[in-house]
């Protein structure tokens, strides 16, 4: 199972970009009842993006084998810095660090958690029509 195509092909419209903002828990708790539900195993982990060693934000990402995956996809360091557009003279001072942590969704985003779920699976069903 290709995830991050599953996660791209997704129709999650703007709720994707909330997934970026301020609900990444609801995506990653959708994403790792998905994977459970498919029986992949992975873990929830916490990225701290700093720079000049001060907290700027954080996001919730799942780690299946070496790969993390957020509601774009694919995550990691240099997609992170590409889409954050750091200068590449500030790029020094940029440290992104992932620690494992227990992915929890806000009881207020249970409804968007619900809808990110159903999205997946109907990416997956789709994914699987293709290939056959």
């Amino acid at each position: 199972m290709d995830i991050h195509e599953i996660i791209v092909n997704a129709k999650l419209g703007s709720a994707r970009k909330d997934a970026q903002i301020d609900a990444c828990t609801a995506f990653a708790s959708a994403l790792s009842d998905f994977l459970n539900e498919n029986q992949i195993t992975h873990e929830a982990y916490t990225v701290s993006y700093l720079l000049y060693g001060k907290a700027k934000w954080y996001h919730a990402v799942i780690k299946v084998e070496d790969f993390y995956y957020d509601s774009l996809g694919l995550f990691n360091d240099d997609l992170v810095n590409q889409r954050s557009k750091i200068h590449k003279n500030v790029l020094p001072h940029v440290e992104i660090v992932y620690k494992k942590d227990v992915v929890e969704c806000d009881p207020d985003f249970e409804e968007m958690r619900s809808f990110f779920l159903k999205k997946l699976n109907l990416s997956l069903k789709r994914s699987l029509k293709i290939a056959a």
